[in-house]
């Protein structure tokens, strides 16, 4: 697997705090995470896509 690996998620649902984000298919491979939830706090002014890096620490 690469050093880094960048994920779109786009923006599925929204519940009393939390916006449910669902990750798009890649073109390179099986989907890696599925959802990821955010506070409301974090993610209201993110957008309809977000773009998630994950990468060795």
């Amino acid at each position: 697997m690469a050093e880094e690996v960048k994920l779109i998620f786009e923006k599925e649902k929204e519940t009393k705090n939390t916006f449910r984000y669902a990750e798009k298919e890649r073109e390179d491979g099986p989907i890696l995470v599925g959802n990821i939830y955010l506070q409301k706090f974090v993610a209201k002014n993110l957008g309809e896509k977000i773009e998630v890096t994950f990468k060795k620490a």
